[in-house]
């Protein structure tokens, strides 16, 4: 195991800055994900780390020590790819003692290692089928068994459950939670998916535009994103313009539209004055359709129902707000009123994110030329599949 440190890494193709001054430290055992759309700099960040590319600027240490311009095959790595890169030729067993072997290391000694890694997978049963043999899910475990192999101080994967079906990859996250934590390895992850990137991870380092935008815990990162495009990526949210009107209790006032709305004044990531105009933030799963009174410390906007969608166990509600915007709810059968129905959305006042108003076109937020146009919808759908367009992006 090592602990891994990123002092201002600066990467640059011509006049393209892919990395942006990156600092980080990635400690000891921990599962660190870099997290982004295509084109945020987190392959090519990972990229460096392996020794793949030379930074412009800054250095890598590998335990205080400066590994920059050491060689990839002298930085003790394990490396994973959404390509397993396995030899048709040779059995599952030969493919993972393939390093020791080119390393002299003995063959009993080999053998054993390779035992103890296929039963680590989970799959000595298979050791003399070839690769051809088995489906996609057991080859990337044999690729993950080849990566560990030589007992590497760093494993980094990039993208490795990118080509697997929906279930072999909730099954593989499962499986590589359980190997990370039972070797205690230090791990550096790279994926676009941010279901990944909650499920597996000590931390997420969020990425955009070559910058780390917010590092933290995923329980962290998703009930407190410190930015709109935090709050947009990592699971689905409404936004909504306001602005500050005044402050009561422990609350500030944000008028949208004809509504009056409360945000509060601690949690938020920083402080605003009167007047300021803002971007409200609230989840879908916050929000509940209810015809009741409002009670103390929630919020209520009145709108009417555009749209009911069924997604299995979810009805999706987009309901048309006196504000102009199209908020989404996440909802159940038993909620469905009908399109056309009026209705309240309600949601505890503690569950809002506010930030600061700046033109994110990418996320739908822009500064409407009618002043009750808020942004709902368009920054509620998933943000995987919005922000993964330019595939041929450096990632």
């Amino acid at each position: 195991m090592a602990r891994v440190t990123l002092e201002g890494l600066g990467k640059h193709f011509g006049a393209d800055k892919i990395i942006d001054h990156v600092d980080l430290e990635i400690k000891e055992g921990e599962f660190l994900t870099l997290l982004g759309p295509s084109g945020c700099g987190k392959t090519t960040t990972l990229r460096i780390v392996a020794g793949f590319l030379s930074p412009n600027v800054g250095r890598v240490l590998f335990d205080g020590k400066d590994v920059t311009r050491v060689p990839t095959q002298s930085r003790k790595l394990g490396m994973v790819f959404q390509d397993y890169a396995l030899f048709p030729h040779l059995t599952v067993a030969e493919n993972v003692g393939f390093a020791l072997k080119s390393h002299g290391m003995r063959k009993a000694d080999a053998d054993k290692r390779v035992n103890e890694l296929l039963a680590l997978i989970r799959l000595p049963a298979v050791a003399n089928r070839y690769p051809l043999e088995l489906s996609g899910g057991q080859q990337q475990r044999v690729a993950i068994a080849r990566a560990l192999a030589h007992t590497p101080a760093v494993l980094l994967m990039d993208e490795p459950l990118g080509a697997l079906d929906l279930k072999l990859r909730e099954a593989m996250q499962n499986e590589l939670h359980s190997i990370q934590r039972q070797l205690g390895i230090t791990t550096i992850y790279v994926t676009h998916d941010q279901e990944e990137a909650l499920s597996l991870s000590h931390r997420i380092a969020l990425m955009r535009f070559g910058r780390i935008e917010q590092l933290d815990t995923p329980k962290e990162i998703y009930s407190r994103p410190k930015t709109p495009f935090a709050a947009f990526f990592l699971g689905k949210v409404n936004f909504l313009q306001g602005h500050v009107v005044g402050r009561v209790g422990s609350n500030y006032e944000i008028k949208v539209g004809r509504e009056t709305l409360l945000c509060p004044i601690d949690g938020q990531h920083q402080s605003f004055d009167l007047d300021a105009h803002v971007v409200l933030g609230v989840r879908p799963e916050q929000l509940r359709l209810n015809q009741a009174q409002q009670a103390g410390g929630q919020n209520v906007l009145h709108g009417r129902i555009a749209r009911e969608k069924f997604i299995g166990k979810v009805v999706q509600f987009d309901v048309e707000v006196d504000s102009g915007a199209t908020i989404v709810v996440d909802g159940s059968l038993e909620q469905a009123k009908g399109v056309g129905s009026h209705v309240q959305l309600v949601w505890d006042a503690r569950m809002t994110h506010l930030y600061p108003f700046a033109e994110d076109p990418e996320l739908g937020i822009t500064r409407a030329e009618d002043k009750r146009r808020a942004i709902g919808a368009p920054a509620a759908i998933d943000a995987r599949g919005d922000l993964e367009t330019n595939r041929m992006a450096p990632a």
